[in-house]
């Protein structure tokens, strides 16, 4: 039973790891959200010199969609993880009293009558292991694609300078804020996700 309940315990801390490092990540999906609002808001007000920021607010809104969407599946798939592993310590203990019984009641005339119900509950024991090891996969998965897309906020970033150059120099302060905050929330996002990731790579 030792050997059962590290990995256990490990599934238990990475589930409950990331999932608070990714209920961070909401504020700054938001974040991006409403920088995708506002920079649409100042292209409109730019006139026709904007329409190439006007186009790459549409893109950071994606971002924002991608990100959020992405945030919540991979924290409902830690939060499954976390349920699963406090299913695993409740067929463990039962485990452990079907295996007290057995040991007491060896030679007794129906002592093996107990043997179905240990096995049962070593079965669901392994399932619930197995099933904890396919979502922690599915997280790592989860994880690595959210990273690739966060490093399309970069790029996006710098195109929104670009852009900036090209306007009026009484807009391009605004435009060029909007890259930089783009920037700042894409990297705040990305900090917590190489976190969780480090977690699943120990």
């Amino acid at each position: 039973m030792g050997s059962e309940r590290q990995p256990t315990r490990q599934f238990y801390v990475r589930a409950a790891i990331i999932a608070a490092e990714l209920e961070k990540t909401q504020g700054h999906c938001k974040e991006i959200n409403i920088i995708a609002s506002n920079a649409q808001a100042a292209s409109i007000r730019a006139g026709s010199m904007a329409l190439g920021f006007k186009a790459l607010t549409h893109s950071i809104d994606e971002l924002a969609h991608f990100t959020t969407h992405s945030a919540a599946k991979i924290n409902h798939l830690a939060q499954t993880i976390s349920r699963l592993t406090s299913e695993q310590t409740r067929v463990r203990k039962a485990m452990l009293q079907f295996a007290r019984a057995r040991e007491k009641a060896r030679k007794a005339r129906y002592g093996d009558s107990i043997m179905p119900a240990l096995e049962k509950n070593s079965q669901h024991f392994t399932a619930l292991e197995q099933q904890c090891k396919r979502l922690s996969l599915d997280i790592e998965l989860q994880l690595e694609e959210l990273c690739q897309q966060l490093k399309t906020a970069k790029v996006l970033a710098s195109l929104c300078r670009i852009e900036a150059c090209r306007i009026k120099p009484a807009d391009q302060a605004t435009f060029n804020h909007v890259a930089n905050q783009v920037d700042a929330a894409a990297g705040a996002i990305r900090t917590q996700v190489d976190k969780a990731i480090q977690l699943l790579e120990q």
